[in-house]
């Protein structure tokens, strides 16, 4: 067994090659990052020590695909607006079963809503959402007042980046500020990112990995104004019987853009020389079939951004039922796992700045969904489990904190109640008939009405004879 175990180990040590790369080196036990290596990968030419260099330029991708493009506009701030709508709050880990609870009126909770005295936190969610969506990371710089975290605020990602360490991972973060590198240490940044599988230290946006499909619709939008600006003619020939000076091409090919390539003029007649003749080449229905062209661009734009079409006002084959559907698969698909991305970075970067040691593991950051309408069918349901469980006899409060209701406990509410619709039928006969004989005792001599509310009785009224029955009655009475 030992040989066994031994040979194992051996086999681990060795270099495995894929493809000719080399993918773990063995290295010695003195370097702190040797059981990181095959985590890191091909990033071990980037622990240099020096300020990290990525290949995506923010400001060119916000220039090129988020103000030129509709279809990443749309999806974009649709993202923006529902992650913002959603507020956070700290939540407490009580009770017997360990059940996390809202805390309110706490100052991590007031921080969480005015993160600085410029931004709300929905503008703040805003410009996070917008910054990972077309960069792939967002940043913070940690404010600090006698000690305490104040403040925080958003960095260029353009102008700032990690400064990749083989002991800490991590050395510091350098910003230009006036041409010039200010080192920041890690403590006092908050990174954000989408994973880059290319790169363990800077993330990737979706936007990168549809450049190309926003270029090719950038380039069909604008193929399609110099159309319209030449009043939808693509080609021609304009021909003359002599030969023309220099002088008098470049005065015809001003007449041309003049008379032919402006929209003002775009289907107005050419006017040249004499000996002069155009032979226009139209476009093909193809060609002119620009919608079509455009509806493959747009689509992969969406779905490279997790967005239903609809959601961004293509409604081709919406309905009503399509719309609820959308905007439910857009949260539950996309926006719940972008929160939690969010969620885990501030626990990690944010909570230990207002908590310390065990209070660490009693508090939490989380996200409130209590009241995003397109997931109240999921409230429904709860609402629904919730009624059934306390049929079962479990207490109202283990409900509310089990199923996550965001409701106030209720006093009494962690004894468990039992309903008693059910009884034998046997025991439903007796009880009526029990009843049936007092209501008669209690009823006067006029067919079933009480004597309290019988009509008064007309003394000149001649007197019914008594039935044999109730003489019989009488007699054995007496």
């Amino acid at each position: 067994m030992g040989t066994f175990f031994s040979s194992v180990k051996k086999a681990l040590r060795m270099p495995v090659n894929y493809l000719g790369m080399k993918l773990y080196k063995p290295r010695p036990k003195s370097d702190p990052l040797a059981l990181a290596e095959p985590l890191l990968g091909t990033y071990n030419e980037k622990l240099d020590g020096k300020r990290h260099k990525v290949e995506w330029n923010f400001k060119q991708a916000a220039q090129e695909g988020f103000e030129s493009s509709t279809w990443a506009y749309a999806c974009i701030t649709t993202w923006m607006s529902q992650v913002a709508s959603v507020p956070w709050i700290v939540r407490e880990q009580s009770g017997k079963d360990g059940e996390w609870m809202p805390v309110r009126g706490s100052a991590l909770e007031d921080f969480l809503q005015h993160p600085n005295p410029f931004m709300a936190w929905g503008d703040l969610a805003e410009r996070l959402t917008a910054d990972l969506l077309i960069g792939g990371n967002h940043i913070w710089k940690k404010n600090y007042v006698r000690g305490k975290l104040r403040e925080v605020w958003p960095y260029d990602p353009d102008r700032i980046k990690p400064v990749p360490d083989r002991v800490n991972f991590i050395a510091n973060y350098v910003v230009l500020e006036d041409s010039r590198e200010v080192e920041i240490e890690c403590s006092q940044i908050v990174h954000f990112m989408l994973q880059n599988p290319r790169d363990i230290f800077w993330g990737m946006s979706p936007m990168k990995a549809i450049a190309k499909v926003l270029d090719c619709d950038l380039e069909a939008l604008q193929w399609w104004v110099n159309a319209v600006y030449s009043g939808c003619r693509k080609d021609g020939v304009l021909s003359f019987k002599h030969d023309l000076t220099a002088e008098q091409y470049d005065m015809v090919i001003k007449k041309v853009r003049e008379q032919l390539m402006s929209n003002i003029s775009g289907r107005f007649p050419i006017v040249m020389g004499h000996e002069a003749t155009y032979t226009p080449y139209d476009m093909s229905p193809a060609e002119l079939d620009f919608t079509n062209s455009r509806k493959m661009t747009r689509e992969e734009i969406a779905a490279a951004f997790k967005v239903p079409p609809p959601l961004i006002g293509i409604l081709d084959h919406s309905t009503y039922n399509n719309l609820t559907t959308a905007r439910r698969i857009f949260w539950v698909d996309a926006v719940l796992p972008f929160l939690e991305r969010i969620k885990n970075t501030l626990n990690r970067c944010i909570l230990p700045d207002f908590y310390k040691g065990s209070d660490l593991k009693k508090f939490r950051i989380d996200y409130d969904i209590s009241k995003v309408e397109a997931l109240a069918d999921d409230f429904s349901k709860k609402l629904e489990q919730a009624q059934i469980l306390l049929g079962m006899g479990v207490p109202l409060n283990v409900i509310v904190r089990r199923l996550e209701l965001d409701l106030p406990e209720v006093e009494g509410g962690d004894t468990g109640y039992i309903l008693q619709n059910y009884v034998p039928i046997d025991q439903i006969a007796a009880k009526h008939g029990a009843e049936t004989e007092a209501a008669q005792a209690a009823v006067g001599g006029s067919g079933g009405v009480p004597a309290s509310l019988e009509a008064p009785k007309d003394p000149k009224a001649p007197k019914k004879p008594p039935t044999p029955k109730l003489d019989a009655l009488n007699k054995k009475e007496q």
